[in-house]
């Protein structure tokens, strides 16, 4: 037995009709817009973030500073120990540290390798090498 062809041909066209209307929605973008609240962004955007310091050094320093502006982060702190390390608090974004070194006569040239990691950021760490037993570097570490 056939079936009657124009009725088949008329289920055709409303399965495509019900496919064609969402997909038509969502090609061209015509459905409901949502609507979108717009926050107000706090303009002071530094947090405080507590860092872990590392200091790393291949031949001990007879002495080691290293600053963030003018507050000495190593005061008081034993430096036969190693790796060295302090805890500090940091501002988001990033820091710029001082970093002071001298060895005795006769040390070859040697490393440093400072390693800052603040709470939920990347570890970051930079190797600066001596010159004639002395060092004075700047380092600036920044997180995006």
């Amino acid at each position: 037995m056939r079936g009657f062809p124009p009725l088949q041909i008329l289920l055709l066209v409303i399965g495509f009709g019900m496919l064609a209307v969402p997909l038509a929605r969502l090609t061209f973008g015509t459905g409901v817009e949502p609507q979108v609240e717009v926050a107000e962004v706090n303009e002071d955007r530094t947090q405080v973030r507590s860092t872990r310091l590392w200091l790393r050094w291949a031949h001990e320093p007879s002495e080691l500073a290293l600053r963030m502006g003018e507050v000495d982060l190593l005061e008081g702190v034993d430096l036969s120990q190693q790796p060295l390390e302090v805890d500090l608090s940091l501002e988001d974004g990033g820091v710029e540290l001082e970093l002071e070194a001298q060895w005795p006569d006769g040390t070859p040239n040697t490393a440093i390798t400072v390693s800052l990691e603040p709470d939920g950021l990347e570890r970051q760490e930079m190797t600066q090498w001596s010159d004639e037993g002395e060092l004075d570097e700047f380092l600036t570490f920044e997180w995006k």
